[in-house]
């Protein structure tokens, strides 16, 4: 295990590769290559795609992906990165010895389930003619041990204990708040786009939103619980982990960045107001 981090964002298809977080007041878009809070097509980014209040069409940010990089032990550098959609290092699916056409069903996707759906399952599960939600049943605990995948991915509740996701004996997704998206990624696959040695890190991501009237932060925030494992030989020092995010508040050719550092937290606003009349909304310039 390398490290495990929480960021904070404030403000029944099967083998989908994007869906949306929307359980609050925020609809964010999350894609099985790591692009975050954006339409994705093909794997590539169309359209903003994190959408506050929910339902304005409204959104504040183009893209959002996640970062890495560190030194080995002759202090060569390694890194992954990504950049609206043709230009990464992160590729859908947990590191693997055998990449084919079946690997990339079960992995080139996001998988979201909601606290309703497993509530319905842990009353249910043990009724005769009880149907399982697919959400439920494809969720991917485990990875394929014959293939030397991560044993654990997806994280689930074990009643038994045996470390197998087996949601036919009462095993269902462990996840906050009341609804969640899953998604793995790593650096092995691909080619380097940082222009830099390969970390061989798998990343793990869960998403999830919690509904609360009574509490606006609540209820406006996108929370992200990431866990990197290191599946290379080396032991990596001086590492930086950063989360690249491309903001479109309005027209997004005058956008303005600061920082609280009391708060531990940044912010985004617009250099002009109102916003120049004629300039795109939400498109990459």
């Amino acid at each position: 295990l390398f490290t495990a981090c929480l960021t904070v964002f404030c403000f029944d298809t099967y083998a989908q590769n994007m869906e949306y977080l929307d359980a609050n007041n925020v609809k964010a878009g999350f894609s099985s290559t790591g692009l975050m809070f954006s339409k994705v097509t093909n794997g590539i980014i169309n359209n903003s795609g994190y959408e506050v209040p929910i339902g304005s069409g409204k959104n504040a940010i183009f893209t959002s992906s996640l970062w890495l990089s560190g030194l080995d032990n002759t202090n060569s550098l390694h890194g992954a990165v990504t950049r609206y959609g043709a230009k990464e290092d992160w590729i859908a699916g947990p590191i693997s010895t055998h990449y084919d056409s079946l690997y990339d069903s079960l992995y080139n996707r996001v998988y979201k389930v909601s606290r309703q759906e497993i509530d319905i399952h842990r009353a249910n599960y043990f009724k005769p003619g009880y149907s399982m939600p697919s959400a439920i049943q494809q969720w991917p605990g485990n990875g394929r041990f014959q293939f030397n995948e991560t044993a654990q991915m997806a994280p689930f509740v074990d009643k038994n204990s045996n470390g197998i996701y087996e949601p036919d004996l009462g095993d269902y997704p462990d996840i906050i708040g009341e609804q969640a998206v899953f998604f793995t990624l790593n650096d092995a696959r691909s080619n380097s786009y940082a222009n830099c040695l390969k970390m061989n890190i798998e990343l793990h991501v869960l998403a999830y939103a919690v509904q609360c009237n009574q509490d606006s932060v609540l209820n406006n925030t996108v929370f992200l619980r990431l866990k990197f494992i290191n599946k290379s030989l080396n032991d990596y020092h001086d590492v930086y982990f950063s989360n690249y995010v491309d903001p479109d508040l309005g027209c997004q050719w005058n956008d303005r960045v600061g920082c609280d550092t009391l708060s531990n937290s940044y912010y985004v606003y617009n250099g002009t107001a109102p916003d120049p009349d004629g300039c795109a909304i939400g498109f990459l310039g």
